[in-house]
């Protein structure tokens, strides 16, 4: 029987490797334009939920009650301060709310109400991005749109605005005036029926709870603040 030789049974050198794997197209690095399209698909997918799981159920039973304002305040997911959790067995376990939880500093008017996010796809990191924020809105503004309403206000939010170019875009009337944590708008001129003004940023809010010795304590952090206005 013909012997192997050395040559033909030994294994490839690293350099032969390494060229054969760069020269695979299944080992080969993503290309970038791939990965943006992916982020961008991936940010319209979370910002989409929020839309539809959160937001517009809850402007649904708003106008169904009859209420011109509707605030909502959405706690990312890795804000613990504002997480409450239970401390009781093995493991601690995420609560709705805490004992006691009132929002101040917050003009009643604005009827707020305050939700928790969860799941790693809902950071802060994720939220504090002006594309995301200004994604939310334009999808807000479309399905208002959609169901006949006029939008007022800013042209239509642009996805690749960056902080300071949008920052440049904010209505006078949306700037607040407060030291700290405290909430004021400008008068704003009233809306028509048929009429809508939205706004969607990243604000700081204050929660007055009841903490485990029964002792109230005030806690801020960031939040993810949707505003709309209706006409009457």
């Amino acid at each position: 029987m013909k012997g192997t030789s050395f040559q033909e049974s030994h294994p490839p050198s690293y350099e032969d490797a390494l060229q054969a794997s760069s020269s695979s197209p299944s080992s080969s690095a993503t290309p970038p334009y791939i990965l943006s399209s992916q982020r961008s698909a991936n940010r319209t997918a979370i910002t989409k939920a929020l839309l539809n799981e959160k937001i517009i159920p809850h402007l649904q039973q708003s106008i169904l009650y009859g209420l011109s304002k509707s605030t909502l305040l959405f706690v990312p997911s890795d804000i613990a301060v504002l997480q409450p959790t239970s401390t009781g067995g093995v493991e601690s376990e995420l609560l709705p709310r805490f004992p006691g939880e009132t929002i101040v500093d917050f003009p009643s008017s604005e009827n707020p109400s305050l939700a928790r996010l969860r799941g790693a796809e809902n950071s802060f990191a994720f939220w504090r991005q002006q594309t995301a924020l200004a994604e939310l809105e334009l999808q807000l503004q479309d399905w208002f749109r959609a169901g006949g309403y006029t939008v007022l206000g800013e042209e239509i939010p642009d996805v690749e605005a960056t902080p300071i170019n949008q920052a440049k875009k904010m209505k006078k009337s949306e700037i607040d005036s407060y030291p700290g944590s405290s909430w004021s708008y400008e008068e704003e001129l009233p809306l028509r029926n048929g009429e809508v003004r939205t706004n969607v940023e990243i604000r700081e809010v204050c929660l007055r709870i009841e903490n485990e010795m029964g002792l109230y304590e005030t806690r801020a952090g960031k939040v993810v603040m949707v505003r709309v206005q209706l006409g009457d």
